[in-house]
This record gives structure tokens, sequence and C-alpha cells, in this order.
């Protein structure tokens, strides 16, 4: 019975095999997306097993002999998820990860220019000082990649020291500049935040005032202060963009305060009290969403903020949303 049972593993084992070596071979040579689209089916679906990876591995064999470099670093990919997800034993775990992270290095050894594989080293190595050199490589690379620039600029805080930390702000704030908003806004107020712990005030200062100029608060407070004339879903629109909290730390919260403040009185003049009570609540989730995570820049903005926000609310929020931002301004520690 068992040699029965084992022969049909077998058999449908060779199946599997067949089938995805059919597969990568309809790949073209050098066809990273075609790779990748096979190893999240072979690898890493929910159902996805030890076996069937392995035998998708076997399938890429031919094409990582003749130097495809896509089909390599994908292999390496599959031993690392035989390693880390698809539940095998400790020792296979091991040989996997020892395989892996070994196909990683010797990509990299073979061109040092490979980001890709550089980043698969600084993922998966056991070792702190390879994985900072690797990253810095990526960086180096690619200095508008915000992936890697985050994840050194993590290894270099956890480091500490002015020299670390002015370097992480550097490559936080070269990669903050290549992206569009509202990444822009969440990658700059680190880099601020870096400067300012590395010691370097004067360039924290200088790429706030660069920020505020580019983020264009003024003409969005114009617009907003034609009060009744303005469309309800663009004065939602408006005040999503100046009271971001992302934005918020990049460039302050003045600018949201000040929304707020034309915002919230004008909605006692909306004649139709059920569209000033939805655009009442549409406001109340902006605050909320300020309160979440960007609080301390509305303290550096205005101490008294809590004042502002109680005000504001009294009388033209909804009970529901009312609860819900003075739970949010209850919790929020003294800064």
């Amino acid at each position: 019975m068992n040699g029965i049972r084992f022969t049909l593993i077998g058999a449908s084992l060779l199946v599997v095999s067949a089938g995805l070596r059919a597969q990568a071979e309809s790949c073209q040579v050098g066809d990273a997306f075609c790779y990748q689209r096979q190893y999240e089916d072979a690898c890493a679906q929910r159902d996805s097993t030890i076996q069937g990876c392995r035998a998708w591995i076997g399938s890429l064999e031919a094409r990582a002999k003749q130097n495809d470099r896509a089909a390599q670093l994908m292999q390496g990919h599959a031993y690392m998820a035989i390693a880390n997800h698809l539940g095998a034993d400790a020792d296979e775990q091991a040989r996997s990860r020892t395989t892996g992270i070994a196909i990683f290095r010797q990509l990299v050894a073979s061109d040092p220019s490979d980001a890709e594989a550089a980043l698969a080293v600084a993922a998966f190595t056991p070792d702190p000082a390879e994985r900072l050199e690797r990253l810095r490589q990526v960086v180096k690379l690619k200095p508008a990649g915000f992936i890697a620039a985050e994840s050194l600029a993590d290894e270099l805080q956890r480091l500490g020291g002015a020299a670390n930390l002015l370097e992480a702000a550097t490559v936080i704030d070269r990669a903050a500049a290549a992206q569009p908003a509202p990444s822009k806004w969440r990658l700059a107020g680190r880099a601020i935040a870096l400067y300012e712990e590395a010691g370097s005030h004067d360039r924290a200062r200088q790429l706030r005032q660069e920020l505020r100029a580019e983020f264009g608060a003024q003409a969005m407070l114009n617009e907003l202060s034609q009060g009744s004339a303005l469309a309800p879903e663009r004065t939602t629109q408006l005040l999503k963009k100046l009271c971001d909290p992302y934005a918020a730390r990049a460039v302050g919260a003045d600018a949201c305060l000040k929304a707020l403040d034309v915002v919230m009185p004008s909605l006692r003049n909306v004649p139709d009290r059920s569209s000033a009570q939805r655009l009442a609540d549409d406001v109340a989730k902006v605050m909320l969403d300020m309160l979440r995570e960007g609080k301390h820049a509305l303290y550096e903005a205005d101490p008294n903020w809590r004042t502002r926000f109680e005000q504001w609310m009294d009388g033209m929020v909804s009970q529901e949303m009312k609860e819900k931002v003075s739970r949010e301004m209850e919790s929020v520690t003294v800064y």
C-alpha cells in the first residue's frame, strides 16, 4: 500500500514538474516579470507546497545554467520561500536558506550593479554589517528607490550617532525628492526629523522652507475662502490635502489649522442643513486623521489646538463623530 502511495506521489510530481518546465520554457530568457508570476504561482500562494516549489526550482535549472540572471534570482527567492513560508522542517529550512543566500551573493559578486540581487542579500542575510553594506550599494545604484532608502535609514538610526543619522537623513531626503505626493511628504517629514536628530538644524529648516513653497498652501486656502460658492466635494478634497498628516509633518500644521478656521464657521451658513452636517462630519474625519498621525505637528503649530478643535465641533459635528474625535483627543499625550 505504501509503495502504491509513493508511486502515485512520484507520478503526480512528474506531472507537476513537466507542467512547470513547460511554463519556464514559455518565458523569454531574462523575462523577470514572467518568472515572478510563475514563482508566485508555485511558491507564494496559500496552497503552495514544498514539492511544487522544488519542482519549479528544477524547471529553471537549464535557464540558470545559461546564466539567465532573472531565473537565478527567482530560484534564490524560491529557496527562501521554502526556508521561511512553506513549513519545511528545520534541516530543510537551513539548507534552503543557505542555498538561497548563496545564489544572491553569487549574483552580486558577478555583477555589483545588480540592485535586485543586492537588495535580496540585504533582506535575508543574518549579518548586520553585510546588510548595511548591501543597502548602501542598492541606494547608490538607485537613489530614488524609497524601500531600500528607508531600510538603510532604519539600520543607520538603530546604530545611532550624528554621522549615521546625517547619512540616514540625506538618503531619505534624496529619495523623497523623486517621489510624487503623498509619498513625498511622508518621506520628507522623516528626513526633517532625522536632520534635527543629527543636529543639522539649518538643513532641516531649509528643507521645510523648500517643501512649503512646493506645497502651495496659500493657493488652496484662497480657494477655500470662497465658502458656500465652493462645492462640498471640493472643500473636502482641499481640506484633505491641507490636513494630510504626513504633509503636516513636513511643512507644519499651520495651513491645516487656518483651513479649519475658514471652513468650520462657514458651515453655519450652508442653507441645506443635511449637506452641512455631512460636510461637518467629513471635516471631523480629517481632524481625526490629524489626531492619529499628525498630533506633534498640531502642537508645534498651536499648543492650544485642543480648544480650537472643541470649538469647531460644537453644534456642527454629529454626536457620533464628536465622540470619536473627543476620545482621540483624550488619548493624545501632552508634549
